[in-house]
């Protein structure tokens, strides 16, 4: 109602408004994150993609989805429940329906950054229409002059999908799919015409045969991104919706289609080559048995990608983009349950080898951990894998611990793209000047290619306990052995390359770390060793225990000056406060104290060890306790050098925050590492 939007996820923003005729009307081509207007009088085919640094046309476009409508019929349903003020479920409804007529008319057919791509058109009537039924179905009925407005320009978004179809005979995505689907759900809502029942014919045609294109034999998207993954299968999942859903008149509709050739060389083909079948009986539509399969080792391999918060690790591109409104999900879950009565149900392993995808899972009670070890997905492509071969993620006691640090931007950021895709932003070897496999930087599309697919990464072995494998992205192999224990992850890097060689280790920016030095004072301030925990909250306050033990906490305001081992971290702490060190061994203390004048940086070597959080105090809590954090975490190793270093994490796209990453950094042929974990029960 206010028209401020959240893209992304980022902070709200009030969209620009144009006053026209004293109406507020949203200008449709400003770029709320950039300021940057696109030219609405320009020809969509001809839009550029480089309009210059830090513009990012998934901006714009991601406002034209408009799947933020859907906001509209839910707020006007939860209103009449209420029944307090009649005028207020309206007043949603009008907005709906004013928001709707304003972009039609604020973009012409085929111009400006919104008739640019089949997708985008596709996604943006799909969310229409959704909005459109949840409102029908709750009683609300527009007026003749805005559904005539409303059909003619669905009917030019079908056309412009038609005539625009993102298929390649080569390689082709997930746009493709999101032009089929949303093909469905026009062909579905239009009035039927000879050339809707073709369409409804061939996007059921389509669908069912690229589920067997783009989903591999274990279930995973070809694409090699998670999130790119889960993408296709939202799509999938609302496309199987509609053909399950369909009414009986428009499937005897499609039994008169006869096989011709229809757009782009495609042909509608005859019923005995389709994946699907009519029920002449019940006049439903089946899939055959190679489609089902499929689906349900979709299903298996999402469901196996989860961690116990329920979200799947960023491998790959992710650009935080949804098929339908994140408001609809309830209503697929209940899809997806329906599905599952016809297919196996998932069976949730505790390790297992998706080769096809090329990532290694392991579950425990303690921890999910992901491995990569495969191919950079598009048939060689690589346009939304990442060089992170061997690159290791770990979730502990439902935490995120070890992640893959995201992706940011596309064409806004060239060099922030190249940088979160290199290896050096991924949990495995780096060595300067070499990438496991390298891209060009002539233009844009550039961005979404590797050159060749160097690493060919094999897996040697793996159990239960046990993962060996490597890559040849840097000319001689880099092998990579892990073993999994209870409380603890050992592994092995080998790389015969000459010269410095890195292992990174990029922590959740949820983990606060710091460096343990070694009780050997000839050790030139290097680290063996590094504790990591979860942050207290902001605001929180804490107390000593008795002398020999004590915990971490914030104070307010900050000790007096002359206190001892004061320092003062950025952003977590305004004071701390040592009790005399414990004895080797001893849990939660310092080892040496702080002297005077150290500073609590955690990139400084040598002036402080370890320490441990607590967790937040309840409101109105005294802070005199002796609860620890939920767990703690040493990572320990055997040669080289380690460092702690701010890298930035992209929790989605055009998210970014600072957090921090140890750096293990060594010149002989083998790196032995040892992560080590804990519980710890709470004492409140």
């Amino acid at each position: 109602m206010n028209k401020e939007f959240s893209l992304f996820g980022t902070e709200w923003k009030k969209a620009k408004v144009i006053n026209e005729n004293n109406q507020k009307r949203i200008d449709w081509n400003y770029d709320l994150l950039t300021g940057f207007r696109w030219d609405s009088s320009q020809l969509g085919k001809k839009i550029k993609l480089n309009q210059g640094e830090g513009i990012d046309i998934k901006n714009i476009w991601e406002l034209g989805r408009m799947q933020h409508l859907l906001i509209f019929p839910i707020a006007s349903v939860l209103a009449q429940q209420e029944q307090k003020d009649s005028k207020v479920p309206n007043q949603y409804f009008e907005e709906f329906k004013s928001q709707i007529l304003d972009f039609i008319q604020s973009n012409k057919y085929t111009y400006g950054v919104h008739w640019s791509v089949a997708m985008e058109a596709g996604i943006r009537a799909t969310n229409w229409l959704i909005a459109f039924y949840v409102y029908k179905n709750a009683g609300f009925i527009a007026d003749e002059i805005f559904n005539k407005v409303f059909e003619k320009s669905l009917f030019e978004h079908l056309l412009f999908i038609c005539e625009n179809l993102e298929w390649s005979n080569g390689i082709r995505g997930n746009h493709y799919l999101a032009n089929i689907v949303a093909m469905l759900f026009l062909s579905a809502f239009l009035p039927t015409t000879e050339f809707t029942k073709k369409t409804l014919y061939f996007a059921t045609q389509e669908l069912c045969n690229e589920i067997l294109v783009q989903f591999n034999e274990d279930g995973s998207n070809f694409e090699a991104s998670l999130p790119y993954h889960y993408f296709s299968t939202e799509i999938v999942l609302a496309g199987l919706w509609l053909i399950f859903s369909l009414k009986e008149n428009k499937i005897k509709d499609m039994l008169k289609v006869e096989p011709c050739r229809f757009i782009k060389k495609k042909k509608i083909q005859p019923f005995k080559k389709q994946l699907f079948s009519i029920n002449k009986n019940n006049f439903s539509i089946d899939l055959n048995a190679a489609l089902y399969e499929r689906i349900s080792k979709i299903l298996d391999f999402s469901h196996n990608l989860l961690k116990s918060n329920g979200k799947a690790e960023q491998i790959g591109d992710n650009d935080s983009g949804f098929f339908i409104s994140a408001e609809i999900e309830p209503f697929l879950k209940e899809f997806w349950e329906h599905l599952l009565l016809k297919i196996s149900p998932p069976e949730i392993k505790q390790f297992y080898f998706y080769k096809d995808f090329g990532i290694f899972i392991k579950r425990t009670n303690q921890y999910f951990a992901t491995i990569r070890c495969g191919s950079i997905g598009q048939r060689g492509k690589g346009g939304h894998s990442h060089n992170d071969q061997l690159s290791l993620t770990l979730n502990l006691f439902g935490v995120d611990f070890l992640v893959d640090p995201g992706t940011y931007s596309y064409t806004g950021q060239p060099k922030l793209r190249n940088l979160f895709r290199s290896t050096a932003y991924h949990n495995t070897l780096s060595i300067e000047g070499m990438e496991q496999n390298e891209w060009a930087e002539n233009n844009l599309d550039d961005l979404f290619w590797f050159k060749t697919d160097r690493t060919k990464s094999k897996m040697i072995e793996y159990s239960e306990k046990h993962f060996i494998a490597e890559h040849y992205g840097f000319g001689k192999p880099h092998r990579r052995e892990i073993f999994f224990h209870d409380d603890f992850i050992e592994g092995i890097d080998f790389c015969k390359i000459k010269g410095k060689k890195r292992v990174c280790f990029h922590l959740s920016p949820d983990i606060l770390i710091a460096p343990i030095k070694e009780d050997d004072e000839s050790s030139s301030g290097f680290f063996t060793a590094f504790r990591m925990t979860p942050p207290l909250k902001k605001g929180d306050k804490g107390d000593f225990q008795p002398p020999g033990f004590f915990t971490a906490f914030r104070m307010t305001p900050p000790l007096k000056k002359g206190d001892k081992g004061d320092f003062q971290p950025p952003g977590f702490f305004t004071a701390f406060r040592m009790t005399p060190p414990l004895k080797k061994g001893g849990r939660g203390d310092f080892s040496p104290s702080l002297k005077k004048g150290d500073k609590g940086d955690f990139q400084t070597s040598g002036f402080f060890t370890a320490f441990r959080m607590t967790p937040p105090l309840k409101k109105g809590g005294r802070g005199d306790f002796s609860a620890l954090s939920d767990f703690e975490a040493v990572l320990t190793f055997t040669n080289g050098i380690g460092f702690i270093e701010e890298y930035n994490f992209s929790s989605g796209y055009n998210q970014m925050q600072k957090s921090k990453r140890i750096i293990l950094e060594f010149e002989e042929e083998k790196l032995n590492w040892r992560l080590q974990f804990c519980k710890i029960e709470k004492k409140i």
